[in-house]
């Protein structure tokens, strides 16, 4: 026994003075395998007829297991086991025999409390008593007062000897009586109310069985024993005084009977197989009595079969992995498997769940059973991704014995490391039932599971009491919704899954129901927005291959992880909203409903439009005017990457206010959310025609449509489909000259901006209009469309009337003449001259002349070009060298000198180099100089060339650059050329260079120095999942887990893709090994990247420069064999 407990459970020795002085025994031992025992008090010793610890510890090996008679060690464990997993406190009260020193026989009586010791672990505290000292008072159970166990079985030992004498006539039956949830109902009402029921109960026994013998074993366990009695007419009196029992809740029993047939049966055998009968129908609600038949027999056999060879069908493999489909509700397809034990043993063949995995949680041995299943589905996964076969995240149930038999977090995190699985392939499934065991022991798990990346599911939510409480309380991914639900698929229970499922999303939770058979209750449950469903209407569990095959056959697709995250954006959608939604993917070419609730079709039919297919075809006939709208409605949303839009259009007599929200994107596809609204107002239905004529043809002759708001500076964009007005969506903006400078930037082509400008000038348009005499403006300009090509569009701005000249609309439309049919009609009509140079485009096929790339260059080049005559005076000048001296037209420069503009600090320099290009034809390249720029001073570099006709100079044209923008360019350029732009580390170049330098130290001082080739082959399928983004995050994670492991003393770069080179000076082996380890470490540890789950591990080679014939040699034969493999991957 290790005394050093004492430090760990009391902290001091007085307590333990208290215990060796106490009249009744007390010990300590370990709630492990080992169950080693910590302490025993003097007066334990003295029950096992031991004078010291010695010779204690001699008798009983330190155990638990050697302290218990050994015919009785596995009752009284398993006992011990089912009494801690089923009860509320932790405690256990079990009767045994031990064997003393002398070899005596005693009877023991055991009251124990499973606690935990920060510093020693799980631990039993026990109380025992000498059982014989204590039945001198008669076996009476003290609350009842009925016997106990003891005296129960004497006096059935007697009577079935006295039935013996009596010739065999007597009819003998034992009757067991559980009652049914007895543990949730102390926790509901209170340990004084389920006293008062057992009380209760014991009355009701004594009154139904007035003949018979009747007991409490233990807990809510009550046995009779009677004769001749009518059995049928007496359960039939004892159902219903138990239904009157509490007006509160229900009382229910599960009673097993045997029958005697030899009246040399053993009483305790006896009472096993009435226990046996009752426990068999413990999960079965519709049956509530059993007589014992010898197919329970078989089953007793059975189960005494698993707990005898359920290591050897571990070691041999008899147990296999099942998988049954999981479906996702708005796609159809299989999105995931649950993990189920099937036994095929070579003995008894075929053994299914309820054949073993009671016995297994019963003897406490399903902890077995469960780390084998990690295993099993972590091997099988590696086994399926390295043949290239689909795979699926898959769910498997833990038990509340694995969190305490083992440490199953650990477990499950070995598994995963061995296999190489990512985490988000694994969910963990805990049943509500396990909380009331031990809540704070599995919020404690869960917790870890989630730190480590894990999803957690709550499975067979809602079959019991306590469902909502644990929601509040714990943090779950997901409820499994127990089958139950569906079994009786009524009305009520139709309405309590629609609000499971709508509190589940408004709360952050996915939702999977289980049990389903029948068409009808996959389209109710899709309806409602049950995520993901699971049952025989998909399949039913079989072999991963067998599984694959059997969805393949019925058209279900297998889901990627990366339309994983796309759906699961779906699923936080409530279906059941009061308003009219509607599900709506687009692949860029066609648009498909998903869903559509009845408000979102009866916003549909006041439209006239009678259903979604039909609404679909006029959606995708994008050579409509209506198809074109919805197409470059979500195609600008796309574009400029505008998760939220609204869309007023007309439709037929109605007007349509469609607002969409694109929620997720994946491969080119995007899932929108739609809510539609008819905004028609109901006026005076003549009145209201004409508008709607007139709004109507606004709408579709118009492209972009906007309402200027003078009086409060505001602008409001109602329909985009050219432009885009870049970027801009529907709705309200202020600000008028920001927004209008904004879309003159994007928008307008530079050559017509001037004219724009003043066009669009709202302190000058309310004269403007009024002087046109028509009530409106109109110009043409060149506008970008959505294409990138500027088009000619007739730009027209409307008075609004009564509005105090302060409202205007805003309209823009193609230019007629950009139709090449119109063109050529007005240019047979009036000449070809009407289309100048103003007014037409260049051809397509047109020859690219000096001119053409002249004008470009000019205005659109990012150098600061100027040309100058004869005189040095400025005749022109770019768009950018107007931008970088902050001029608004080349009118402030036009026709004047340097000298003039007075912005060099010495205009000497510039002023001799311009006169020697114009007299000697010189050319002058990079000339530095300064220059006063918006008030600060520049430095600045100059190119100038004489420019000449017909062989003369006419003047000069030259370029400048500011070097202390080219110097910030030229710095960046050249750690981009040996930096990696993501990691900020090294890359190839980087690693080369640093490799000479490593080199060059090795040969001249021979410090060593090792090749750490390091392989995280993971990031290319994390970053296909989650995006370029997380994918870049997670290398510089990586980056920085590197530069932590090798405390800054290392050249580190990387390669490509997941792959990181690192030169090292070290002067022990030993200190290389030990941050290779912490660098597989941490990277395992690295669970989250943001939002976004992560598995990953590390490859890590090794090259010592001194152990190579070729140190020059060693990162180039490590990128070539790294390319190599790469190149082999990529083929296969």
């Amino acid at each position: 026994m290790k005394r050093n407990i004492r430090t760990a459970c009391f902290r001091h020795e007085l307590f333990f003075k208290a215990f060796d002085s106490m009249p009744g025994g007390f010990f300590i031992y370990r709630a492990d395998e080992g169950e080693e025992v910590l302490y025993a008090n003097k007066y334990v010793l003295e029950m096992y007829e031991c004078e010291t610890e010695e010779e204690f510890l001699a008798l009983t090996g330190g155990t638990f297991r050697k302290m218990v008679h050994p015919e009785e060690i596995e009752d009284v464990e398993r006992d011990i086991w089912r009494q801690i997993c089923t009860g509320t406190d932790m405690f256990d009260h079990v009767s045994y025999r031990i064997c003393t020193r002398t070899g005596k026989i005693k009877y023991i009586e055991d009251f124990g409390r499973l606690v935990h010791l920060e510093e020693v672990g799980d631990v039993y505290y026990v109380f025992v008593s000498d059982r014989d000292i204590k039945y001198m008072s008669y076996d009476i159970d003290r609350l009842t007062g009925l016997p106990g166990q003891r005296r129960f079985l004497s006096y059935t030992e007697s009577a079935l000897k006295n039935c013996e004498k009596q010739g065999g006539e007597t009819e003998v039956a034992f009757l067991y009586i559980n009652i049914s949830k007895f543990k949730i109902f102390n926790v509901r009402f209170g340990m004084e109310a389920g006293d008062a029921l057992l009380q209760d109960i014991a009355a009701v026994l004594r009154i139904t069985f007035p003949g018979g013998y009747i007991a409490r074993f233990s807990d809510d366990h009550f046995i009779v024993y009677v004769e001749n009695a009518d059995l049928e007419k007496s359960l039939e009196s004892l159902s219903e005084a138990l239904d009157h029992l509490r007006s509160e809740t229900k009382i229910k029993v599960k009673i097993g009977i045997y029958r005697v047939r030899d009246y040399s049966v053993i009483p305790e055998l006896a009472c096993d197989l009435a226990k046996l009968s009752c426990d068999s129908i413990r999960g079965n609600p519709d049956k509530n009595v059993e007589e014992y038949t010898d197919e329970i027999g078989r089953k007793l056999e059975v189960h005494e079969y698993v707990l005898d060879h359920i290591d050897d069908a571990i070691e041999n493999h008899y147990i296999k992995v099942y998988y049954q489909p999981v479906v996702r509700s708005i796609s159809g397809a299989l999105c995931g498997f649950e993990a189920l034990a099937r036994w095929i043993d070579p003995t008894v063949g075929f053994l299914p769940p309820s054949d073993f995995v009671p016995a297994l949680e019963e003897s406490r041995q399903i902890h077995k059973l469960d780390c084998y299943m990690i295993r099993e589905i972590c091997r099988n996964y590696r086994e399926y991704v390295d043949a290239n076969e689909p795979v699926v995240p898959v769910s498997f149930n833990l038990s509340i014995i694995d969190f305490i038999a083992c440490d199953i977090g650990s477990i499950v995190e070995e598994a995963v490391e061995e296999f190489r699985v990512p985490r988000e392939m694994i969910n963990i499934e805990i049943t509500e039932s396990m909380f009331i065991q031990d809540a704070q022991r599995i919020g404690r798990e869960i917790d870890r599971f989630h730190g480590r990346g894990y999803q957690v599911w709550m499975d067979d939510f809602g079959s019991g009491y306590s469902s909502l409480n644990l929601l509040k309380d714990f943090t779950f991914d997901e409820l499994k919704i127990d089958m139950g639900f569906l079994s009786s698929f009524t009305q009520k229970s139709k309405d309590i899954l629609e609000s499971t499922v709508r509190m589940a999303k408004k709360i952050g939770i996915q939702t999977l129901a289980e049990g389903v058979e029948t068409e009808e209750q996959f389209e109710f449950l899709r309806s409602i927005g049950c995520e993901k469903l699971q049952g025989y209407y998909f399949g039913k569990p079989m072999p991963y291959e067998e599984s694959l095959e059997q969805c393949t056959a019925k058209g279900i697709r297998i889901e990627t992880l990366a339309w994983r995250r796309y759906y699961d954006a779906v699923g936080k959608i409530d279906f059941l909203t009061d308003q009219p939604l509607a599900l709506l993917e687009d692949n860029g070419k066609e648009f498909r409903f998903l869903f559509a609730n009845d408000k979102y079709k009866e916003a549909l039919n006041s439209n006239g439009v009678e259903s979604l297919e039909q609404e679909t075809y006029t959606m995708n006939r994008t050579g409509t005017v209506m198809g074109k709208m919805f197409r470059d409605f979500v195609n600008t949303m796309i574009k400029w990457n505008t998760r939220e839009h609204s869309l007023t259009y007309p439709s037929g007599n109605q007007f349509m206010r469609l607002n969409a929200k694109i929620i997720a994107c994946c491969n080119g596809y995007n899932m929108i959310t739609v809510n539609l609204f008819n905004i028609t107002r109901q006026t005076d239905e003549e009145e209201q025609a004409v508008r709607n004529g007139i709004l109507k043809n606004i709408f579709y002759l118009y492209e972009d449509i906007a309402l200027e708001n003078i009086a409060d500076d505001s602008v409001e964009l109602f329909f985009l489909t050219g432009s885009g007005r870049a970027g801009q969506t529907q709705g309200k903006k202020y600000g008028i000259d920001k927004l209008r400078d904004e879309y003159i930037q994007h928008t307008i082509y530079p050559e017509d901006r001037e004219r724009y400008i003043a066009f669009s000038d709202p302190r000058t348009i309310r004269e403007r209009v009024l002087s046109t005499g028509n009530g409106f403006l109109a110009d043409y300009f060149r506008t970008k469309g959505k294409d990138g090509n500027y088009r000619w569009m007739t730009h027209t701005t409307l008075v609004i009337p009564k509005s105090d000249d302060q409202l205007y609309l805003l309209i823009c439309k193609e230019a007629a003449f950009e139709n090449p049919v119109i063109r050529e009609s007005l240019s047979s009509t009036y000449g070809r001259e009407l289309f100048s140079k103003k007014w037409t485009d260049v051809v397509e096929d047109q020859e690219i002349t000096d001119e053409l790339l002249w004008k470009n260059l000019r205005d659109f080049s990012r150098f600061n070009y100027f040309w100058k005559d004869k005189n040095r005076r400025f005749v022109g000048v770019c768009q950018s060298f107007l931008d970088y001296y902050g001029m608004s037209s080349e009118d402030e420069v036009l026709g004047k000198t340097d000298e003039e503009m007075q912005w060099h600090v010495a205009d000497g320099p510039y002023k001799n180099d311009e006169e020697r290009i114009i007299s000697e034809g010189i050319t002058v390249h990079d000339v530095p100089g300064k220059c006063i720029i918006k008030g600060i001073l520049h430095n600045i570099a100059c190119t100038k060339v004489p420019i000449y006709r017909d062989g003369k100079i006419v003047g000069i044209i030259g370029y400048f650059v500011d070097i202390d923008k080219q110097n910030q360019i030229n710095a960046s350029l050249k750690r981009v050329a040996s930096v990696d732009t993501v990691t900020g580390l090294a890359n190839f170049r980087g690693l080369i260079e640093n490799m000479g330098d490593y080199i060059e130290e090795f040969r001249r001082s021979g410090a060593d120095f090792v090749v750490v080739h390091l392989e995280v082959e993971e990031y290319v399928r994390f970053r296909e999942i989650y995006g370029s983004d997380a994918g870049d995050e997670l290398l510089r994670m990586l980056a920085g887990i590197l530069l932590r492991c090798f405390r800054h003393a290392a050249s580190i770069g990387r390669f490509c893709e997941g792959e990181f080179f690192i030169l090292y000076r070290y002067e022990d082996q030993n200190d290389v090994a030990t941050i290779v380890k912490n660098i597989k470490q941490e990277i395992f540890e690295l669970h989250h990247v943001g939002d976004a789950v992560c598995s990953c591990f590390a490859n890590i080679t090794l090259e010592y420069a001194a152990a190579s014939e070729d140190p020059e040699s060693l990162v180039v034969n490590l990128m070539q064999n790294a390319i190599m493999k790469r190149k082999r991957n990529n083929n296969e």
